[in-house]
């Protein structure tokens, strides 16, 4: 199982696991034995992976490169479906939160959401990206 969370966040309880949150920019994987499941949250906005396993408290860490790969890969994959329902505020704060990761992304190697050839972002998002990356960048200091 895989859960991502694109705007608000979203709790969810697992029999063994107790309750967990996804913030926006977070992406959850459920593996192992119905017995002994692990639940591993990659937030994608602060680089952290979360772990939770039966009887044991929360672990947090900083995402191995590899995880971050693979949490961007699945938090892409979703995109085109949170968009075709989401409202224009939701696709502007979208935006924001991608630059963010992003951010996160660029630090620690990582390609760009909606930089790859096999890129699932739509013109429209990565135009809206493009212009709201212009206005957070800092300006040039003016030629003397």
């Amino acid at each position: 199982m895989v859960a991502v969370s694109y705007s608000g966040t979203v709790t969810y309880s697992y029999s063994g696991l107790g309750s967990f949150n996804l913030t926006p920019g977070s992406v959850a994987t459920l593996s192992g034995a119905p017995a002994a499941p692990e639940l591993k949250v990659v937030d994608l906005v602060s680089g952290k992976v979360y772990t939770y396993s039966p009887g044991s408290a929360p672990e947090e860490r900083t995402a191995t490169v590899s995880e971050l790969k693979a949490s961007a890969a699945s938090f892409e994959d979703g995109i085109s479906a949170f968009l075709a329902t989401a409202s224009e505020s939701d696709q502007l704060a979208l935006g924001e939160l991608i630059i963010e990761i992003n951010q996160t992304l660029g630090r620690n190697g990582v390609i760009a959401l909606g930089a790859g050839k096999s890129s699932v972002l739509p013109p429209s998002l990565v135009r809206l990206l493009t212009q709201l990356s212009s206005l957070a960048s800092p300006e040039s200091p003016p030629a003397n």
